[in-house]
């Protein structure tokens, strides 16, 4: 079984959390899911250890004022769930906007994790998560192919290294460096529009600047058949960005960051390396020698 928090790292990483409340309440384990129905009682048959899945849009018509949505909570509280996840759009009517606010402070007088979860629907989260609390190992898999061939799909679409990679640092919510053996790097992205997108632009900016950049390397597997480190012109050898004498890599991805690697940054990366090395070899005979942070 795994933690509320786990499930939020691992699953929902864009996640914004509502209410604020005791470190231990997050560290509750999750035994099951439960979804919020238009027709009462909304959580029929909720037990200890169950996460609520709240519609925003089905939380404003059922529970159409203060009181009713403060009975809601109390309700969940009673029987011992685990927390809410509210589930509507980033940026919600004036309607919405005024339930979940509601919905928040509720949760918190009740010490109750209100989490709000946006660009998913509700039935699809309802059935990863049912798939995490059953096999957690699983569904980071299934959702990691899912990043796989997207990424297969910019790369054949030609799109270059910075959206693959952009592809990578959006789906596990953090700044991503892909760099050449060698040290040069040829795409360095902050994903947009996140929680953690401010910490992630620091990491950047401190990667770019060499200003005590930190991070976890994880190299890339060897491609067959790819460039040695010289390239032959006619003016002579010049040494290609791919060079690093002893290693067979073409290179590794850096996730920038004091944050330790996650089982879902951990899985999304060995998916993705693969296609990474193949695309950097790709395309390492259009790079200039020496380019970025190499030298």
């Amino acid at each position: 079984m795994a933690s509320l928090r786990e499930l939020v790292q691992t699953l929902l990483p864009n996640s914004v959390s509502l209410a604020k409340v005791r470190e231990e309440s997050m560290a509750r384990t999750v035994t099951w899911v439960r979804v919020m129905r238009m027709r009462l009682p909304a959580f029929d048959g909720m037990e200890s250890g169950d996460l609520a899945l709240v519609p925003l849009a089905l939380l404003t018509a059922a529970a159409p004022d203060a009181q009713s949505r403060a009975d809601l909570v109390d309700y969940l509280a009673e029987h011992g769930s685990t927390g809410i996840l509210l589930v509507g759009d980033e940026q919600p009517g004036a309607a919405e906007s005024k339930a979940r606010a509601d919905l928040a402070q509720c949760a918190e007088r009740n010490g109750l994790p209100c989490i709000a979860v946006h660009g998913v629907e509700s039935a699809q989260l309802e059935r990863s998560l049912i798939g995490a609390v059953v096999n957690r190992r699983a569904e980071l898999e299934r959702q990691a192919v899912g990043l796989e061939r997207q990424i297969a799909a910019l790369a054949l679409d030609g799109q270059g290294l910075e959206a693959l990679v952009g592809a990578l640092a959006a789906f596990i919510g953090r700044a991503v460096a892909l760099e050449a053996r060698g040290g040069v790097s040829l795409a360095v992205v902050a994903p947009a529009g996140l929680p953690s997108s401010a910490a992630a632009a620091k990491a950047v900016s401190h990667y770019l600047a060499k200003s005590r950049p930190t991070g976890q390397r994880i190299p890339l597997p060897a491609v067959p058949g790819a460039p040695e480190g010289e390239r032959s012109f006619d003016d002579g050898l010049e040494e290609s960005p791919l060079g690093d004498e002893g290693s067979e890599r073409p290179g590794s991805i850096i996730l920038l960051g004091d944050d330790p690697v996650g089982e879902r940054e951990r899985i999304a990366c060995e998916r993705v390396a693969p296609l990474l090395a193949l695309e950097i070899v790709r395309v390492a005979a259009e790079l200039p020698a020496n380019a970025g942070r190499g030298g």
